[in-house]
C-alpha cells in the first residue's frame, strides 16, 4: 500500500470521459478522495493514470483548476474565497455538473461550494421561480405566482 504521495514533481494521468488524457501532480490529483483510494489500492509504481468515466474534459478542466488553487499556498484566506466566488460564477448547468463531478470524486470542499452557490440562487424563491431560473420546462405541478 501506498501511503501519501507528495512530490511535487511526481505526476499522475487522469484521463475523463471524453477520453483526455490530464497530466496533473500527485499532490493535486490527491484532493479528490476517489483518486487517492485509487492510489494507495494499488502499488505505486504500477499506476500512471485513473479513469474518471462519470467526468466530461471541460468539467475535469474546471475540477484540476479548483484543486490547483486549493492546493497552492499562494493565496491568503480572503483572495481565496474571492477566487472561490469567482469560480463559482458560471451557468447553472456548469455548477449541476460540477456537483456531480465533486460527488464521484469526492472533493468536499468544492461540493460544499457549487451546493452553496446552487443554495444562494434558490433561496427565497417560489418553485416557478426557481423552474424559471434552471429553465425546467413542466412546472405544471407548481402553482404559479400571484
Amino acid at each position: 500500500m501506498h501511503n501519501s504521495p507528495t512530490v511535487t514533481s511526481k505526476k499522475i494521468n487522469l484521463i475523463s470521459s471524453n477520453g483526455d488524457v490530464f497530466e496533473v501532480d500527485y499532490d493535486v490529483a490527491l484532493m479528490s478522495k476517489t483518486v487517492k483510494d485509487a492510489i494507495e489500492t494499488i502499488p505505486t509504481d504500477e499506476i500512471n493514470s485513473i479513469s474518471l468515466s462519470l467526468v466530461r474534459s471541460e468539467i475535469l478542466t474546471k475540477v484540476i483548476e479548483y484543486c490547483k488553487k486549493h492546493n497552492s499556498a499562494q493565496m491568503s484566506d480572503v483572495d481565496l474565497m474571492d477566487w472561490d466566488v469567482e469560480f463559482a460564477n458560471v451557468h447553472y448547468t456548469t455548477l449541476f455538473d460540477l456537483v456531480l463531478s465533486a460527488n464521484y470524486m469526492n472533493i468536499n470542499s468544492l461540493l460544499d461550494l457549487v451546493c452553496g452557490k446552487i443554495a444562494d440562487m434558490i433561496k427565497g424563491k417560489t418553485p416557478c421561480e426557481i423552474a424559471k431560473l434552471f429553465d425546467i420546462k413542466d412546472v405544471s405541478t407548481y402553482e404559479e405566482d400571484n
